[in-house]
């Protein structure tokens, strides 16, 4: 038995730990699926999409002070200032 909640604790611990970055985008509680995300830390540029569920994660992303902007059609692009770190979560409500 303790063997098994030793492999839980390591996946759960690295399940973690694979974003640098993420979060959702919605707009009136509604996911906001195909919206363009993106991430400037320093002088490099990270883009990703949200998925269905208007869920975005930025894999192996630099940790430092970041800037983080949605955009998509019919709505007001949307910025928001972080230190982008491990686990990190920003969602954005668009209007």
């Amino acid at each position: 038995m303790p063997t098994h909640r030793i492999f839980l604790f390591a996946l759960l611990s690295t399940g973690g730990a694979l974003y640098a970055q993420s979060g959702f985008v919605k707009s009136a509680n509604q996911p906001i699926p195909g919206a363009t995300v993106t991430a400037a830390v320093g002088d490099k540029k990270l883009v990703t999409t949200t998925d269905q569920s208007g869920h975005y994660a930025f894999s192996e992303a630099p940790t430092g002070d970041c800037a983080i902007e949605v955009r998509m059609f019919g709505f007001e692009p949307a910025t928001k200032k972080s230190n982008c770190a491990a686990a990190a979560k920003i969602d954005f409500t668009l209007s």
